[in-house]
């Protein structure tokens, strides 16, 4: 029997799912079991406030728990659960603390590759790892570990909050520099020493959790996701081009929305 619950749920309906991050929000409709549409925002409470989610049965996975009354107002609403998660989806040894993101981002990976190792990276406003391990004999998922630590904006944000003399530098700035970004050139001026070393403290960050992963199994499936993966991708490839693992920067909201289904079945 699969670990993938949604074997046995009705893809014939039409859902949505909000992520509530620590700063940002995602809005995702599925048709069909299928991602239709992202939609973007901010997740300050006057933002939060003109939302519009159009009557659709709707999951709200909350990474911050003082914003769920601000979307309680809302019908047809489901919050993720995580000890329900955890248990739906076979995730043994999953800590029920651990963010709702995180657990959404492992049930999204199983969505995509079902039954099988599984290591998440997620690159958004931290950065962290999972990794859980598929035990074949008894079909269930087994928790080996991971990592949280500050993400790619906290990094260039800390170097001028923290600091006297170096510039601030902004997240746009930071993209341009990254696509035009050569491993081996020299830093000639503060801004571009700041911008080498934030994208190498994150290339080796990834590869160490790379590693990491495959210590576990050496045929682990690796995911990129978060609102760096694509960047940080594009960037790992330039000095380490065999290391190409798996991207999917809406893997918490397609997570999210199977865990939806199961409700709603």
């Amino acid at each position: 029997k699969s670990s993938n619950p949604l074997m046995e749920t009705n893809e014939n309906k039409d859902t949505q799912v909000l992520l509530l991050g620590s700063s940002k929000r995602k809005l995702a409709s599925f048709t069909d079991g299928k991602l239709n549409i992202v939609k973007q925002g901010s997740s300050c409470a006057a933002d939060l406030d003109k939302l519009d989610l159009g009557g659709l049965e709707t999951l709200v996975i909350c990474v911050r728990p003082e914003l769920k009354p601000l979307v309680d107002k809302f019908l047809r609403i489901h919050f993720f659960d995580n000890a329900e998660a955890i248990k739906i989806f076979k995730l043994h040894g999953v800590y029920h603390q651990m963010g709702a993101d995180r657990i959404a981002n492992l049930i999204g990976a199983n969505v995509l590759y079902p039954d099988k190792p599984l290591a998440v990276i997620d690159l958004g406003t931290c950065t962290t790892l999972t990794i859980v391990d598929w035990i074949k004999e008894r079909h269930f998922y087994e928790y080996k570990g991971g990592f949280i630590t500050v993400g790619i904006g906290a990094s260039l944000a800390a170097t001028k909050q923290y600091t006297s003399n170096l510039p601030s530098i902004s997240e746009m700035e930071f993209i341009e520099f990254c696509l035009g970004w050569k491993p081996h050139s020299i830093s000639n001026s503060p801004f571009e020493s700041i911008c080498h070393g934030v994208i190498k403290q994150a290339i080796a960050l990834v590869k160490e959790a790379i590693n990491s992963a495959q210590e576990v199994n050496p045929g682990i499936q690796i995911i990129l996701t978060g609102g760096w993966s694509i960047l940080l991708q594009a960037c790992l490839g330039k000095v380490a081009p065999r290391l190409r693992p798996s991207i999917e920067t809406n893997l918490a909201l397609i997570g999210g929305n199977a865990y939806l289904k199961t409700l709603l079945k």
